[in-house]
């Protein structure tokens, strides 16, 4: 046992049979058309739910979720948890992504890890790109890398501004990559 997989089916059950999603076509419908502007405009959209707790947002979320995966075109959906107790950690949402985008499990040695987060770049970015954008990624991940013949590096762990630049950086290359 290496850890907790996320459910790829969270449907509610009710006598052990799923449950239909309800009243929910117009939001989805909203949401569906979001996705088609991303997708064929190449243009950035973001859908914010708001709702007191037992209202659906889960629910409204994983019916999303289920539509774009039944349409068999690669989508990528990764799901961030935010924790009130991780809020005064910068990125914690950000280094979720990376860790799920990279296939980066908490159980894996440190190796394992720079090297799933190196080759993730490497099939995205160009290889000397590939190899900074790792080294800041690592930084948010919490995966340790050595700074001895990396002056870039070491001078962001010397002056937290320019770390988090290089992160905020790194990011946004990978994700342009993913996106492409």
């Amino acid at each position: 046992l290496l850890g907790e997989k996320p459910s790829g089916d969270e449907t509610r059950s009710l006598l052990g049979k799923p449950t239909p999603c309800v009243g929910r076509d117009r939001e989805l419908a909203v949401l569906d058309l979001l996705f088609s502007e991303c997708r064929d405009d190449a243009t950035a959209r973001v859908a914010l739910i708001l709702a007191p707790a037992g209202m659906g947002k889960s629910r409204l979320r994983h019916e999303l979720s289920r539509r774009l995966q039944s349409r068999h075109e690669p989508v990528t959906v990764l799901m961030c948890r935010a924790d009130p107790l991780s809020s005064a950690l910068p990125y914690s949402l950000l280094q979720q992504a990376v860790r799920q985008m990279c296939g980066i499990s908490d159980g894996e040695s440190t190796t394992a890890q720079q090297h799933k987060l190196l080759a993730h770049a490497q099939t995205r970015l160009l290889q000397e790109d590939a190899i900074r954008v790792a080294e800041f990624l690592a930084e948010l991940c919490g995966v340790p890398v050595s700074d001895a013949e990396n002056v870039r590096l070491r001078a962001a762990r010397d002056d937290a501004r320019i770390m988090g630049d290089q992160i905020h950086r790194a990011f946004i290359e990978l994700l342009r990559s993913e996106c492409a």
